[in-house]
């Protein structure tokens, strides 16, 4: 039996602006939010997202950090 890439097995439970619902690989999403398609999609919390209205990864806080640099000793 051949499995699927790991980015295809992972999915997520969509409202389609149609009024449908399905699962859709989480590599899709983006796409699909891009293209109006999708909705709402339900995170692994069990919270419903509303892409309108509520943050979608990749939309957070720039990064406004003000703080020591602590990671510099590192680099």
């Amino acid at each position: 039996m051949r499995l699927l890439p790991k980015e295809l097995r992972v999915a997520l439970l969509v409202k389609y602006a149609n009024d449908g619902m399905g699962y859709i690989p989480v590599c899709e999403l983006d796409k699909l939010l891009t293209t109006g398609k999708v909705e709402a999609f339900k995170r692994s919390s069990g919270e419903w997202v509303n892409p309108k209205v509520d943050p979608v990864r990749g939309q957070g806080m720039p990064n406004t950090y003000t703080g020591p640099n602590r990671r510099a000793r590192w680099q």
